[in-house]
């Protein structure tokens, strides 16, 4: 019996991405919307507003003096960063929340982590400003593989298991068994929670590249960090990652 990427969308049992998360994004959305108003909203979150104040005094921005109030923090880094911040940390209670008997999280979470990481570095190397974007839609990148794990484990299993055996890429055989890959559920799940085109575009095309001219610099620099980071054997623990958001 075949199934479409909706149905597996839809039959999964995912989180929805947090509240703060939504609220912060509801106020972004305002023409007229306010610092203040923003630093409200972060204010709520104990958590997201001590990792703002750690990542806006941290040696990699080299602001003086200290900043020690949110509204600050949000006015030297801006809506777009923080709104990434939120993002990511919202995308981490996501994973976290998840279990599957098929699917090993932790090396999952790992992996989604470094190539955050790995993304963030080369698009600062390519000279991007927006750098940090890129770490959230490396975290992002993919995604899809959630919703595949829990609506279709033993397809998505059978899939991996091929594509190890055959050593071919995996969404090569997703299509080929599935008939859709990891990378075209993430970018129809991405839609589905309203995330910019900037970071559903990545997650959707960074297996193919050049299928799409939109955001080909991000798109391209992806496709590299997700390439480097399959071939990567990763050896620390999910703690050790988590301080790379922070």
């Amino acid at each position: 019996m075949s199934i479409s990427i909706e149905q597996v969308i839809h039959n999964a049992s995912l989180m929805s991405l947090p509240d703060l998360y939504l609220r912060l994004r509801s106020v972004l959305g305002d023409p007229e919307f306010s610092l203040a108003s923003v630093a409200d909203v972060i204010s709520q979150d104990p958590a997201i507003t001590t990792r703002l104040l750690r990542m806006v005094n941290s040696p990699y921005f080299g602001f003086v003096p200290k900043i020690d109030t949110v509204s600050r923090a949000v006015s030297m880094l801006g809506t777009q960063q923080v709104h990434d911040l939120v993002l990511a940390t919202s995308v981490a209670k996501v994973f976290t929340g998840l279990s599957s008997q098929v699917m090993d999280m932790a090396a999952f979470w790992r992996s989604s982590v470094y190539c955050a990481v790995l993304s963030r570095q080369l698009a600062f190397r390519c000279r991007l400003l927006d750098n940090e974007h890129l770490f959230v839609a490396g975290l992002l990148r993919d995604i899809g593989h959630l919703p595949m794990y829990q609506s279709i484990p033993e397809l998505s299993q059978k899939a991996l298991q091929r594509a190890r055996s055959e050593d071919k890429p995996l969404f090569r055989i997703e299509r080929d068994l599935i008939g859709f890959d990891y990378a075209q559920v993430g970018g129809s799940l991405m839609q589905k929670w309203a995330l910019p085109k900037s970071l559903w575009e990545i997650a959707r095309y960074h297996t193919e590249p050049g299928r799409t001219r939109e955001h080909s610099l991000e798109i391209s620099i992806m496709h590299i960090a997700s390439a480097v980071t399959e071939g990567v054997s990763l050896k620390k623990e999910p703690e050790e990652c988590l301080m790379h958001i922070e």
